[in-house]
């Protein structure tokens, strides 16, 4: 007579073989109850998001109030340097630009009902391997990215007591070295790349009301800056300072002095790059780099060269037989204002100074060219400037006094810089 079996009470795990039933009492594992817990969450989450659905002129009407705050109008945009592009014999900087991780933190709270996620599915000695996804629990629309984060660091130095698994050649001809990353650093690189992710966040957010932010955050600093243009000029040297970009590497960004006002589009650039700098999209030497031509001295000098070669080329092309020049009760209103007067032109030196001068002085290029045109130079245009007025412009762009006769004196060949023609 066969042996009859008791099923047992609790959870059972059932296991069917030839001939017989086995029952295994199954036992709670921590495994399991996380399990259940990150099912319930994502059940919770679906269910508030259907009984609570977002309303789409609330989250415009949100945003536009954020982009009205000058704070955050500041921040909302970046722009990082791509490189270089060459035009011709002109190298034109390429930017890379867009709403800031900020803005997308702030677009995310506005819209409501996103899920954002970063889970580890793979972590060892070398490397940590880390999924980024983010949600819209009202479509279940999904948009997911696996970042893989080194566990090293480069170095262009060893500090006492370090060792280098590897060294590498850079782009600039360096020697850098590999180390060992520490658990912070490997969490920094971490971090930066989930901010960048959440910007996948924008997707969600309809295109007519991106550009009416845009569009606001536009109106607001124009705003500002034109209110107090020398306080918004202080709050953005301090702001840099902040990040450890003292005044005299912006004086070298933007190839003047700092005494003069900022102009609406050098504004928009340096808030845009300091987004950029502050959200870890960049740093300021590869900034510096991307104003050069292709990263070297050598390159920016050849620019350099090409640019004074053709100035010179366009200026004796443009240089002809002095004509005979009515006189001013007989020449109409417009002549006289395009009409140069005669005289050796100023060579590349000269160009350089007055370049310099007006940059120094806060003039900018289109008050510059005003002042051209009012001691008659043809379009503003610096090859087109005689020699015998250049002393009036630079006296003018300093302030001076620097009366100037109806008739131009002649010019002499050995005449320099700064003498006037007796």
């Amino acid at each position: 007579m066969g042996t009859q079996l008791t099923k047992p009470n609790g959870p059972m795990t059932v296991r069917e073989e030839f001939g017989a039933t086995q029952y295994q009492p199954q036992h709670e594992t921590a495994a399991t109850a996380v399990a259940a817990r990150e099912q319930a969450q994502t059940q919770a989450r679906y269910i508030v998001a259907m009984q609570r659905p977002r309303n789409m002129e609330m989250v415009r009407t949100k945003l536009l109030a954020e982009c009205d705050r000058v704070g955050f109008a500041e921040v909302a945009r970046y722009s990082k340097p791509v490189g270089s592009k060459k035009v011709g014999d002109d190298w034109v900087q390429q930017f890379a630009s867009g709403f800031s991780i900020r803005f997308a933190e702030a677009a995310l709270r506005c819209i409501g009902n996103v899920y954002p996620d970063a889970s580890v599915i793979h972590e060892s000695d070398e490397q940590r391997i880390v999924r980024f996804t983010i949600t819209d629990l009202e479509s279940n629309l999904t948009y997911a990215s696996e970042a893989v984060f080194p566990k090293t660091v480069e170095r262009k130095k060893l500090k006492q007591g370090q060792d280098a698994i590897g060294q590498r050649t850079n782009s600039k001809n360096e020697t850098v070295f590999i180390v060992a990353a520490t658990d912070d650093e490997v969490s920094m690189k971490q971090a930066s790349a989930w901010s960048k992710f959440i910007r996948n966040g924008l997707r969600f957010v309809p295109g007519d009301i991106l550009d009416e932010c845009e569009a606001r955050i536009g109106k607001t600093l124009e705003k500002q800056d034109a209110a107090d243009p020398n306080a918004a000029k202080r709050r953005m040297i301090d702001a840099f300072n902040a990040l450890g970009i003292p005044p005299v590497d912006l004086q070298m960004y933007l190839g003047r002095s700092l005494d003069g006002q900022f102009q609406p589009a050098e504004f928009a650039e340096l808030r845009a790059v300091y987004s950029a700098i502050k959200d870890g999209e960049t740093t300021w030497q590869a900034v510096l780099d991307a104003k050069q031509p292709s990263g070297s001295d050598e390159a920016a000098q050849a620019v350099g060269k090409l640019k004074f070669e053709k100035l010179k080329k366009e200026a004796e092309a443009k240089t002809a037989p002095p004509t005979e020049v009515k006189p001013a009760e007989e020449q109409p209103k417009s002549e006289q204002q395009t009409t140069a007067p005669t005289g050796l032109f100023a060579n590349e030196d000269q160009q350089m100074t007055l370049m310099t001068l007006a940059g120094d002085a806060g003039v900018a290029q289109v008050d510059l060219k005003k002042i051209l045109v009012k001691f008659g130079v043809l379009s503003g245009k610096l090859q087109e400037i005689p020699l015998d007025i250049f002393p009036a412009i630079i006296a003018d762009l300093k302030g001076e006094t620097a009366p100037r006769t109806e008739e131009p004196k002649p010019a002499t060949k050995g005449l320099k810089f700064g003498e006037k023609a007796k």
